[in-house]
């Protein structure tokens, strides 16, 4: 199949979602300024992402500050009937979604070889360059707005988990929550998000940290549907509960202050999961492992109950984590604390 042909045929298979709008490459380019590093917000394994400046009723390019700030993810490698499956997939399921917790997409562009998707744009930045990467620009925490992001993260979860489709994202981290300037927490990056029999267990790589024991345990994730029932809503359950481990070590993290993963430390205590699971349950000794940077800023009861929830999401046996909807309840009542 040629380039042309697939971009005739994906032009015809893009759903006409209410408000999704069609851009061209030229007006991305300059939006982008040509895609500057200057403008660069982050970069995938697949694409990259760069802020841009559009006004969103004519689609034309325009100034800094003299329009809509924008997020251009622009495809790096596109060669394969497969990326372009995955592509139309992420247009056609986020161009419908409208949810305060999920990042909203807001139009495309197929010319050529050219696949872009642009996003609405988030001046805070990710999850993790708060937690992490501390600076003028990224600040720290407080223990409130850490509560806030854990809630805006599971509301989005809940919603997804509702949707028809059901999405699975496979990188679901940190680095894939953004927060807005009112520190509102949007799931972002579903690049990767495939219908259930289609997962590929090499887009795991580095984000293990994140993944389920049980998924791992199934060589990385590619006899998942093999081990499972035939019946797709079983095989679902299954995924939606690894997605909750990944939940609680991004729960983890905001009690922390630490990576699921830091490759810098000694080896025993890289795994932030392996390392502070023995403790949680602890009454004291849970303490040990609070940020010290929010110190004085929570009650214990509130601290308590978050280290236990965090548990809940990390237990071995994937029948016993939460589901969606009760993280939300939990973390509104903590919310309360």
């Amino acid at each position: 199949m040629t380039t042309s042909t697939s971009a005739s045929s994906s032009h015809s298979e893009i759903l006409k979602a209410e408000n999704l709008k069609s851009f061209r490459f030229d007006v991305l380019l300059i939006a982008t300024r040509y895609f500057h590093p200057n403008s660069e917000l982050g970069e995938g394994r697949f694409s990259t992402v760069y802020k841009g400046w559009i006004d969103e009723q004519s689609c034309a390019a325009t100034e800094p500050e003299g329009g809509t700030a924008v997020a251009v993810k622009r495809l790096n490698k596109y060669d394969s009937i497969q990326s372009d499956q995955e592509w139309l997939a992420e247009i056609n399921y986020f161009g419908r979604i409208n949810h305060p917790n999920v990042v909203k997409l807001i139009g495309y562009c197929l010319e050529g070889d050219h696949r872009l998707l642009v996003y609405e744009f988030m001046p805070r930045g990710s999850l993790a360059n708060h937690l992490f990467i501390r600076g003028s620009h990224f600040q720290c925490l407080s223990w409130n707005n850490r509560i806030k992001v854990a809630l805006g993260v599971a509301k989005g979860l809940a919603y997804l988990h509702t949707t028809e489709e059901k999405p699975i994202n496979l990188y679901f981290k940190s680095s894939n929550i953004l927060i807005d300037s009112d520190y509102n927490a949007k799931l972002s990056d579903f690049g990767l998000v495939k219908r259930i029999k289609n997962i590929d267990p090499r887009f795991i790589g580095a984000a293990s940290a994140y993944v389920a024991p049980e998924y791992l345990m199934t060589g990385m994730g590619h006899r998942v549907c093999q081990c499972m029932t035939p019946h797709m809503a079983q095989i679902h359950c299954h995924m939606v509960k690894c997605e909750i481990y990944s939940f609680g070590v991004v729960l983890l993290e905001l009690l922390t202050g630490r990576r699921g993963f830091d490759k810098n430390l000694p080896p025993h205590v890289q795994m932030l999961v392996e390392l502070v699971k023995p403790i949680l349950t602890n009454k004291k000794k849970f303490l040990n492992i609070m940020d010290p940077s929010i110190d004085g800023q929570y009650s214990y009861i509130a601290a308590r109950r978050a280290a236990l929830l965090a548990n809940r999401c990390v237990m071995t046996f994937a029948g016993h984590r939460p589901n969606a909807d009760k993280l939300v309840e939990e973390l509104e009542k903590i919310q309360e604390l």
